[in-house]
């Protein structure tokens, strides 16, 4: 999922709002036009970043891709950072740049983005690059143990997923780690405990 920060304003948020609730060409457009104008007047990474995403949603992805690297450059956003992987995992099979969305996942997971050290655990363990069960499990650890919550105040779906799968590997005995019955219950009871804490309110 890219990273996306709407900016107060009734204009852009009723376009930005109207987009996600129906996906018109007509409302995206809108949008565009609005973050366009935005970036021109405050040059504000926030709204770059968001400005890039609706690039992306409209299939301009050279835009986006020069958005979000001025981002990384101003601040080593991880958010940007995890937005261009996106970008070039969306190329077709046979223009995928894996070596792009692997160095841009790094930087954003080392960032401390949960949504890429998990997708950088899971290339790890696939066909996808070199395997190596070693820096998958670090990544997916790194994943289960994020501190990060949504505006709310719960922890994210994907540090609850990581949770789990961590707990399931350790279960089971995966990616060369040996099964250890102690470190599965601490990760699947933490991880059903957050999403019972989501699910009923309960902080």
């Amino acid at each position: 999922m890219l990273a996306v920060f709407a900016t107060e304003g009734a204009e852009g948020l009723d376009c930005h709002n109207s987009y996600i609730l129906s996906e018109s060409k007509e409302s995206l457009n809108c949008a565009v036009a609005y973050y366009e104008k935005k970036v021109e007047n405050h040059n504000n990474n926030d709204d770059r970043l968001t400005l890039g995403s609706l690039y992306f949603l409209s299939n301009q992805k050279d835009k986006a891709i020069e958005l979000y690297e001025q981002v990384r450059g101003d601040e080593k956003s991880g958010d940007a950072s995890y937005n261009l992987a996106q970008v070039y995992y969306s190329e077709s099979k046979g223009n995928k740049d894996l070596n792009k969305v692997k160095m841009y996942l790094k930087e954003a997971a080392d960032a401390g983005i949960a949504q890429a050290q998990l997708e950088l655990s899971y290339m790890y363990s696939t066909y996808l690059m070199n395997k190596d069960f070693s820096k998958a499990v670090k990544y997916l650890t790194d994943a289960a143990e994020n501190n990060e919550k949504y505006g709310d105040g719960y922890v994210s779906e994907t540090v609850i997923k990581a949770q789990f799968i961590l707990g399931k590997i350790y279960l089971d005995g995966m990616w060369g780690v040996e099964k250890n019955k102690n470190k599965a219950s601490y990760w699947i009871e933490l991880s059903s405990k957050n999403q019972a804490n989501k699910d009923y309110g309960v902080k």
